[in-house]
């Protein structure tokens, strides 16, 4: 991408973490770099994949961010601060939501 310090396609997991726990902003088209910038309380911008773009589109939305998922490239990018608090408790509410699914789900006898 013009402009980017660094561009990646082919890292490590341990790579891929780290250019999230060092960068300044990261602009991704990836769900799972999308998750980790907002994990990682980073300022980001999500562009839209042309395949799944609703899973990264939900999330954000779930989360009060969708100001953050670009669908269209001539749109200006969100601004650079992101007020994490209510971020993060949104997210806590959905890593229990999640927890308690699990649980609930693997507890339950098998149905044939």
């Amino acid at each position: 991408m013009q402009g980017a310090d660094r561009t990646s396609y082919s890292t490590t997991p341990q790579q891929f973490l780290g250019l999230f726990r060092e960068a300044d902003y990261v602009v991704t088209s990836s769900f799972h770099g999308t998750t980790f910038s907002v994990n990682f309380n980073k300022p980001f911008v999500s562009l839209a994949p042309p395949l799944f773009a609703s899973r990264a589109e939900d999330f954000l939305t779930s989360l009060g961010l969708s100001e953050r998922f670009v669908t269209d490239g001539s749109r200006e990018l969100p601004p650079h601060d992101i007020d994490y608090a209510p971020v993060n408790r949104a997210l806590d509410r959905l890593r229990h939501h999640s927890r308690r699914y699990l649980r609930a789900a693997l507890s339950e006898p098998a149905r044939n």
